[in-house]
């Protein structure tokens, strides 16, 4: 897998801009999904909430991580507190929704695939590195 060409272009000024533009429109989206009062939410089979939690902090965390607006630990510091402010002001706010621990833990558990995703690019780029290099 050649990952010098993504990053050529992650490191340009216009991949970057539209890599945090993608990240601004996932960032709004999970804001809608997160603080849209009870009756908009579908329902469905009860794991389906925590997948959706899961698939939508994963997509958060490699967003965030691509479009390099912190270091990698602040970035996920910063996406954790939101996960858990996230759940406070679902429970808080007056949109019929509640604050769920195991909301929270699902979220945690999407921002810890997309950490592994970071470390296994991480690994292999640093892999070809190495090949290139002798």
């Amino acid at each position: 897998m050649d990952l010098s060409r993504a990053r050529a272009y992650c490191d340009s000024r216009t991949g970057l801009w539209i890599i945090r533009g993608v990240f601004c429109v996932v960032l709004v989206m999970s804001m809608v999904m997160l603080f849209s009062p009870a009756s908009d939410v579908p329902s469905g089979f009860p794991l389906n909430d925590k997948v959706v939690h899961s698939l939508l902090f994963f997509a958060l965390g490699l967003t965030a991580w691509v479009a390099r607006l912190a270091s990698t630990v602040t970035t996920f510091r910063a996406l954790i507190v939101y996960a858990g402010v996230s759940e406070i002001l679902q429970a808080w706010l007056p949109i019929g929704r509640y604050g769920s621990l195991a909301d929270f833990a699902a979220d945690i558990a999407g921002l810890l695939l997309a950490l592994l995703v970071v470390w296994l690019v991480g690994h292999i780029a640093s892999a070809e590195h190495r090949e290139e290099t002798q």
